[in-house]
Order: C-alpha cells, then sequence, then structure tokens
C-alpha cells in the first residue's frame, strides 16, 4: 500500500495534470462547435450571430471572452 500512494500515484501525476489540460482545450472547443450550430444559447452562438449580423464589435468581444475562459481553465 505504501509503494503504491508514494511512487505509484506520485508517478502518474505529471500524466495525469496533462491528460486534464489537453481535455479541457478540446472541451472548450467542442462546446463552442456545438453552441454555434446545436443551440440559439450560448457564447458560440453569440459569435456567429454576431458575425452573421456583421457586428464584429461583439464577435471579437465573444471570441475574447471564450479565449479568456479557456485560458483561465487550463491556468487552473
Amino acid at each position: 500500500m505504501k509503494v503504491l500512494n508514494h511512487v505509484i500515484i506520485l508517478a502518474m501525476l505529471p500524466d495525469l495534470f496533462t491528460s486534464i489540460r489537453i481535455s479541457l482545450g478540446t472541451a472548450v472547443s467542442v462546446l463552442f462547435f456545438v453552441e454555434s450550430y446545436g443551440t440559439k444559447y450560448g457564447m458560440g452562438y453569440f459569435i456567429v450571430n454576431a458575425w452573421s449580423r456583421i457586428n464584429y464589435i461583439d464577435m471579437y468581444g465573444g471570441i475574447i471572452v471564450i479565449s479568456v475562459v479557456g485560458f483561465l481553465l487550463f491556468a487552473f
């Protein structure tokens, strides 16, 4: 049991945290595409809707918001 706690779990942690970081980035990008075309709510829909209305200020504002959220999740 001590070998499991002090060797195996500690050796596994860097790979676990790397996997979590990669999956968070994938989750944010998949969420953007699902919100863009699958619903009428969310930041992805807001960005695509602003783009179709040629409202570039709102579109880039939405891109910045989703980028900051993704960065904060990545940094956490």
